[in-house]
């Protein structure tokens, strides 16, 4: 790695001169600042832009805690927003990996982020489990701003960026009734947090809303988690039931690709003989058929994310405890017909 010596040595000028005109806090005559720079791009210097922000009380780097997941390529989409859009605005994005969500690191992560002289934090789809009244109250003592993505902890006055998890599995499940679809499955992760709740919540609003029951045990159907495996599972369970639905609501396109899985291996073509919906818009595009999906907004909700961060740095006095909600979208491609007539499995 080249130094200011280097640079001194090359333009036959002092160290002190050289450094007067990187830190730009002193006079250098305008011939002397184009022989050090012509010295500079031929000794191939890079200024240490680290040392020189902390020197002026900023670091300029962002920390980012992200889920560890293998196969969901959300987090892998909004990791990538937040530090472009990061980069746009002047800062660098450090990021660490919080394997599945085990809080007892979390301080720990936190506390490296600091010592790295982050100037904020960004969460993402922080909450998997319940937070205890410590570690909420850990997050409330720091010094830097912190805004959670996706999922977030009830943190009071912490910011966020949330989905509106309801109005994408609405907008899904409205698709098919419009289609002239009744017999609709659905098929979710258990609903031990608010947003599942939410995903389960806009499938029966418009159900309900063109009257149809979703009380029937035999069209809901709940995962452990997101996976394939899970998604493959919960369709062999409801292809045991006494008659196929028309069409499934999938809560995950993960989930969805398992869907398709497994009605493949059980000869049932999509669209033809049933209908299928996935969520969040990540591996849709890649599945057979091209998966119709609420598409979750990813740079909408980093954007929002950057955002707050960058008025909460520049204006410690700003709004206190904001919340911004991202809508999902409708994406058609060809997953869904029209509904056929009940087919005995």
């Amino acid at each position: 790695m080249k130094k200011l010596s280097d640079v001194a040595k090359e333009a036959n000028v002092s160290i002190t001169t050289v450094a007067r005109y990187i830190n730009q806090n002193g006079y250098v005559s305008q011939k002397t600042r184009e022989v050090i720079e012509d010295a500079i791009n031929r000794v191939g210097y890079m200024p240490n832009q680290t040392a020189k922000a902390l020197r002026n009380g900023q670091s300029n780097i962002l920390g980012h805690i992200v889920p560890y997941s293998p196969i969901n390529t959300f987090f892998q989409k909004l990791s990538y927003s937040v530090n472009q859009l990061a980069y746009e605005n002047g800062y660098q994005v450090l990021a660490v990996v919080l394997d599945n969500n085990n809080l007892e690191t979390l301080k720990e992560m936190v506390d490296k982020l600091l010592s790295h002289q982050v100037e904020g934090i960004i969460f993402s789809s922080f909450i998997q489990k319940e937070v205890d009244s410590g570690i909420k109250n850990y997050l409330d003592s720091l010094d830097v701003p912190i805004v959670m993505i996706e999922r977030a902890a009830e943190c009071f006055g912490i910011d966020k960026v949330l989905i509106n998890s309801a109005e994408g599995s609405y907008i899904l499940t409205r698709k098919l009734l419009e289609q002239g679809h009744r017999d609709i499955a659905y098929i979710g992760k258990k609903m031990k947090y608010s947003v599942e709740k939410e995903r389960y919540k806009g499938f029966q609003a418009a159900m309900q809303e063109r009257g149809i029951s979703v009380s029937e045990k035999e069209r809901l159907f709940f995962a452990e988690e997101y996976t394939v495996e899970e998604g493959q599972e919960q369709t062999e369970r409801l292809l045991q039931t006494t008659k196929l639905p028309t069409a499934i609501v999938a809560a995950s396109d993960i989930l969805a690709a398992g869907v398709l899985n497994t009605l493949y291996e059980h000869s049932l073509r999509v669209p033809e003989e049933i209908s299928v919906v996935g969520y969040d818009d990540t591996i849709a595009q890649f599945l057979c058929p091209p998966l119709t999906t609420a598409h979750v907004p990813v740079g909408e909700l980093a954007r929002n994310a950057i955002g707050i961060m960058i008025e909460k740095l520049c204006n410690s006095k700003g709004e206190y405890g904001k919340n911004i909600t991202v809508s999902p979208y409708l994406v058609e491609r060809k997953s869904i017909g029209s509904p056929r007539e009940e087919k005995k499995i």
